[in-house]
């Protein structure tokens, strides 16, 4: 193109599209200006797909960490749940022991040892009223039994 904006046959100006192709000739390659633009919105769209996976990465992993750690906090409150179960069943049939020992005419030496479990087993199964209501329970059988209990 010359100054005054008419094309020539042998070149065109850099960054300029070329005018359409004359009938019967084929049609010119694009400029490296517009290969270079093209390359440049290509890495464009690249890097905001490899910004949008980090981040939805990202997110997923700690949406998966808050899952984990919910599923760890159930897990714990249903383990401490069948562990708080089995100590009061432990509790319970230490009671029924001592039950069983008394009607059956278990010796005063028994009946203070009985009870002795039977306070323990509420230690382990953390039953406060159970520990103190033992506790005299097991004062009084061993007092019977010569066996003072401080």
């Amino acid at each position: 193109m010359d100054h005054q904006g008419h094309w020539h046959e042998h070149g065109q100006p850099q960054g300029l599209e070329p005018p359409p192709p004359r009938p019967g000739q084929p049609p010119q390659p694009p400029a490296k200006a517009s290969l270079l633009k093209r390359f440049l919105v290509l890495f464009g769209v690249a890097v905001v797909v490899l910004v949008v996976g980090v981040v939805g990465i990202a997110f997923m992993a700690s949406a998966a960490s808050k899952a984990g750690n919910a599923a760890e906090r159930a897990f714990d409150q249903a383990v401490q749940g069948r562990m708080d179960a089995a100590m009061q069943k432990v509790a319970n049939d230490a009671v029924a022991q001592y039950e069983l020992v008394k009607q059956n005419d278990g010796g005063v030496m028994q009946l203070c040892v009985q009870a002795g479990m039977v306070k323990a087993a509420m230690i382990q199964a953390q039953d406060a009223a159970g520990i103190r209501r033992w506790s005299a329970t097991e004062r009084a059988d061993c007092a019977r039994a010569g066996v003072p209990i401080e």
